[in-house]
């Protein structure tokens, strides 16, 4: 069975006990199932190529058993069909009860479509192709955003991050700590592998207990 009928398969088994967490990871996916969208009581969805969920712990965790290191490039590759999505699309407004969406390595370039998800908490774009933080103002239960290796080159604070208490940078071209002003539920700032060279501007975050800046 191909990633795609595994998918309607999954989505028709969700929707027939309501549950609120769907795992579309891992199947090969480059379009959206439309049945997707008929899922309007769900929290937990992932689209993503690193998480499953553990039914155990109830929490999603990253899954390194499909992914093998190359002898060549020493670089980790992924062994089973990965999900190849370009955008976020506008029926992913239907789903406006998600608190948890993942959307780590794919192909997308814009963060977009995303307003109405007003119960979002936890959104995770790692791993994409994405250049700017931009329309997530009125995400406002997000407390946690992953948008590291990506290819930002300026951090947009204040404006889009105020009620975030985690974000997560690193990988990406980033030169300056800047636009951090007001950010004061800010408590984990990961900056890791970016190009800053001094540590400056970070007056004003209260709440800041974690500053990871290896390998800047």
């Amino acid at each position: 069975m191909n990633g795609y009928k595994i998918a309607l398969q999954r989505i028709a088994e969700c929707k027939a006990i309501r549950n609120p967490i769907l795992d579309l990871g891992f199947l090969g996916l480059t379009t959206y199932p439309e049945e997707l969208w008929e899922l309007t009581h769900l929290k937990e969805l992932n689209l993503g190529n690193f998480y499953t969920y553990d039914t155990q712990e109830k929490k999603w965790i990253g899954d390194n058993s499909k992914y093998e290191r190359s002898r060549i490039t020493h670089q980790y590759i992924c062994i089973v069909p990965e999900n190849k999505l370009k955008i976020i699309p506008e029926n992913v407004a239907q789903l406006e009860q998600l608190e948890c969406l993942l959307f780590d390595h794919n192909s997308i370039q814009l963060i977009q479509n995303l307003e109405k998800l007003k119960h979002l908490k936890r959104l995770e774009l790692w791993n994409n192709k994405i250049q700017r933080i931009e329309k997530i103002e009125q995400l406002r239960k997000l407390e946690q955003l992953d948008l590291s290796n990506n290819g930002i080159y300026k951090i947009h604070g204040e404006k889009y991050l105020r009620r975030i208490g985690n974000s997560n940078q690193v990988y990406n071209q980033i030169s300056k700590i800047e636009n951090l002003e007001g950010l004061s539920n800010l408590s984990s700032l990961d900056l890791r592998n970016t190009q800053i060279s001094k540590i400056e501007n970070l007056e004003g975050l209260s709440n800041l207990s974690s500053l990871y800046l290896r390998n800047t």
